[in-house]
């Protein structure tokens, strides 16, 4: 049974090993792709998860555990200029493509998060991540698809060294519907 964390209290600053290790979902609106590797979740604390506000907190992070995107370049005092006249300094970056697209993948989608049980130095869960499409207003696990291997064929991002690629489509039984 993968339990839908979308409506469960989430406070800001949750140390994610006490999620557990079983499988859970986080619809839309309720994550945000901070890089090409990283996933912030939103602490349900103050403001509404669905409300758009752009000053949420983060109640945990989570990171692909067999890939590792480039880093996005970093900023310099002239990029704000050069963004105020309609020029992107980063945009052919190869760490914007891969933050890029997997915005792209997860837009207006549901996360399926897999956690391994461990943290990398930065404290962040290290799992596998699918991306859920939505039929009828609800997400659709039997359509769930690994975004490493989505960000692996594309060529966005390198794969770790020993570490196993998961499956093209997560072993998933059934879904946990949130409560009405």
């Amino acid at each position: 049974m993968i339990k839908d964390l979308s409506f469960t209290e989430r406070p800001a600053g949750l140390d994610p090993v006490e999620l557990g290790a079983e499988p859970f979902l986080l619809r839309s609106g309720c994550f945000s792709v901070i890089d090409g590797d990283t996933i912030w979740a939103w602490a349900t604390t103050g403001k509404s998860v669905f409300s758009g506000d752009k000053s949420r907190e983060k109640s945990f992070s989570m990171r692909f555990r067999s890939i590792a995107a480039p880093e996005k370049p970093k900023r310099r005092g002239t990029d704000v200029i050069l963004k105020r006249s309609g020029v992107d300094p980063a945009w052919d970056s190869a760490g914007k493509k891969a933050t890029d697209l997997l915005k792209t993948y997860l837009d207006k989608r549901a996360l399926l998060v897999e956690p391994t049980g461990r943290k990398d130095k930065y404290g962040r869960m290290l799992c596998d991540l699918s991306v859920v499409p939505y039929s009828a207003g609800e997400p659709d696990l039997q359509r769930a698809i690994s975004l490493e291997h989505l960000l692996l064929d594309q060529g966005v991002v390198n794969p770790f060294q020993g570490e196993t690629r998961p499956q093209l489509k997560p072993r998933v039984a059934s879904y946990r519907p949130a409560p009405s």
